[in-house]
């Protein structure tokens, strides 16, 4: 499944950014903005820190890049005005919007989407060795989601969910931190939602042998009935070698 991930930003910058007052006059701009990302080493780290350039080129304004646990996270540091943009993924900031999932009945509303990034897409591994060739096979197995407030977290559990999958624990961490636990023996998957390709799985495959593990069709279509801002994608032939 993919989903495309958005730039937010609160109100206050949005006035910064698009009054032709601000336009006019430098010197009312902002003279530095924080942009909130996710943890050092993913996608959204090396997009934060692309961005936070082409603002200091472009426009003179220093710009920093900050770690946090991804689009939930980011959601709520716009809202309340901590952060000055993040990155998100549909899904998340909608709840956050509506005060539905994980935003329990408090509506994150201080916020605007501004453009978006890219197409990402739930990817799991793991060990060829360890015999998994599904996410059906992952009842009772320890499986690595991210670190809590990031996409994968809260939306990996969800999908195994209406798989039917019980997994036996699920561990949050950073993707890099979890692919070490997973060649350590310590992890049976680890999942993510990326862009393509995952550079974890790219690194992994030069010295071991792993299965992406697919979501089948019918849960597929379980997952965008219950939650409509998912689509159904597929990974094209050659991102990947296994």
């Amino acid at each position: 499944m993919k989903r495309t991930i958005f730039f937010v930003f609160s109100l206050l910058v949005a006035f910064f950014v698009s009054s032709p007052l601000f336009a006019e006059s430098k010197a009312k701009w902002p003279k530095a903005v924080t942009i909130g990302a996710a943890p050092v080493g993913g996608t959204y780290f090396i997009w934060g820190g692309g961005f936070a350039k082409l603002l200091n080129e472009k426009l003179g304004i220093n710009a920093s890049v900050e770690v946090t646990g991804g689009p939930v996270h980011n959601t709520q540091l716009v809202n309340a005005k901590q952060l000055d943009f993040g990155m998100v993924t549909a899904a998340p900031v909608w709840e956050g919007w509506t005060g539905t999932g994980w935003a329990k009945g408090k509506k994150h509303q201080d916020v605007r989407v501004i453009f978006p990034m890219y197409a990402t897409y739930f990817q799991m591994y793991a060990l060829k060795s360890s015999g998994i060739k599904s996410i059906m096979d992952l009842t009772g197995k320890s499986v690595g989601v991210g670190p809590v407030g990031g996409t994968p977290a809260t939306y990996w559990p969800k999908i195994l969910e209406i798989a039917g999958v019980k997994p036996g624990r699920i561990v949050n961490a950073g993707s890099a931190d979890l692919n070490s636990q997973l060649k350590d023996g310590m992890l049976d998957a680890n999942g993510q939602a990326v862009g393509l390709p995952w550079v974890i799985i790219s690194e992994i495959e030069t010295t071991h042998d792993i299965n992406l593990l697919p979501i089948p069709k019918e849960v597929i279509k379980k997952v965008v009935a219950q939650y409509p801002l998912f689509s159904p994608g597929a990974i094209p032939k050659g991102y990947y070698r296994s």
